[in-house]
């Protein structure tokens, strides 16, 4: 009877606390902001060679960067509407890539498989451990997301005004911290990729 009733306690606030650790957090606006978004070449989470994003952005008018945590319930949720948005509008000079975080590349390699994107998936870090070392953290404080993980974490770049050449792709650009607004994104890609509001 003793050992019962403190795992019953136990139990209990188990239930109580789970729906905090799945809360999740409300759609983001799409704001500009000074964040210096400097060029990278990422490890591909297929585990073969490694991408570029000057690369990966040649001959697209809008280049969505979305940073994510395979386990993130935000990213998530997000995931069919990235894919619609690739679908809907590739054809338009529309391009993504996701930029895994926080867990191992296998675990990432699996999570791409499992909800079929299509688009291309590197990664930066593969560890809880290194939240605070991460690029992804530094332009997410830098773009005021208050967020633990912070994921997804948007950016949306215009391949067409990178500079030729030095580190730097933007120094401003357009993000969202965290998942976005559907209604507000749709029209905002629309108008980043020339087309006329649907």
């Amino acid at each position: 009877m003793r050992v019962t009733i403190p795992l019953m306690l136990l139990f209990a606030v188990v239930l109580v606390m789970q729906p905090v650790a799945e809360a999740q957090e409300p759609p983001s606006p799409i704001e500009l902001k000074d964040i210096r978004y400097k060029s990278w070449v990422y490890p591909n989470i297929s585990g073969e060679g490694r991408s570029d994003i000057r690369e990966l952005s040649k001959g697209k008018k809008l280049m969505i960067v979305v940073y994510f945590a395979p386990w993130c319930p935000d990213w998530n949720n997000e995931i069919p509407f990235l894919k619609s948005m690739y679908e809907k509008y590739g054809k338009d000079g529309l391009g993504i890539v996701a930029v895994g975080e926080y867990d191992s590349r296998e675990s990432m390699k699996a999570h791409f498989d499992a909800k079929g994107i299509p688009f291309v998936g590197v990664w930066e870090t593969d560890s809880r451990d290194s939240r605070t070392l991460s690029e992804h953290y530094r332009y997410r404080k830098l773009a005021g997301d208050q967020r633990n993980w912070g994921t997804p974490w948007h950016i949306f770049l215009e391949p067409e005004k990178f500079p030729k050449d030095g580190d730097i792709l933007a120094g401003k650009a357009w993000v969202a911290n965290g998942k976005v607004i559907k209604d507000e994104a749709e029209p905002f890609i629309r108008k980043m990729l020339g087309l006329d509001a649907d």
